[in-house]
């Protein structure tokens, strides 16, 4: 587990020993079972986490219909949290649910802060965690405005070729912003060229 996080932090910070001792030492690990919820619409998110284990699915309700912003998964996307939520301790606008039995390291807001105000190196990884997690934020908005269905599906199968594996494919339509029906066709049509 430490290296997974040693290896997904090395191009941000360089942590000591003693750093890593002191972050671990404010952090919890947690399991979730396939469709537990680790935050719910309109309840404060207290954790940002890492993926030990497993995949989780942000969405929303909008209409009654669920919105599919991204996963998280141990080796992609593998930090998560209802950001808005999280940053300004405010009830949250998404939920996450686990998509298959998954482990969590997690770290409650306060203990982040302690981190930021302890060892300044920490302030450093949040900060440039925060700018990557903005720029797959605004990478996703363009691809929804700008590229079709199609595009955006085979993007996601060179980004996560696990997906169709892992999660099932009304989550898929939906993070591609598309109907369950529509997918199966693009599906066929991929297949058959």
């Amino acid at each position: 587990m430490s290296a997974r996080l040693q290896k997904l932090v090395a191009p941000f910070a360089h942590l000591s020993q003693e750093d890593w001792d002191f972050a671990l030492s404010q952090s919890k690990l947690i399991h979730l079972k396939k469709g537990d919820y680790w935050v719910r619409e309109g309840s404060t998110c207290q954790y940002i986490g890492f993926v030990i284990g497993g995949v989780f699915r942000v969405f929303s309700t909008v209409k009654g219909k669920e919105i599919i912003a991204h996963f998280a998964f141990e080796r992609r996307n593998p930090v998560l949290s209802a950001y808005t939520s999280f940053i300004n301790q405010m009830p949250s606008l998404e939920s996450i649910q686990a998509l298959e039995d998954s482990s969590l390291l997690i770290l409650h807001h306060s203990h982040l802060q302690k981190l930021y105000e302890e060892k300044p190196v920490f302030e450093r990884l949040g900060r440039l965690l925060i700018e990557q997690m903005y720029v797959l934020a605004k990478t996703r908005i363009y691809d929804l405005q700008h590229k079709t269905a199609t595009e955006r599906y085979t993007e996601l199968l060179e980004k996560y070729p696990q997906i169709i594996n892992r999660i099932a494919h009304h989550h898929v339509a939906s993070y591609l912003g598309i109907a369950p029906e529509s997918l199966s066709r693009l599906r066929k049509k991929i297949q058959q060229a």
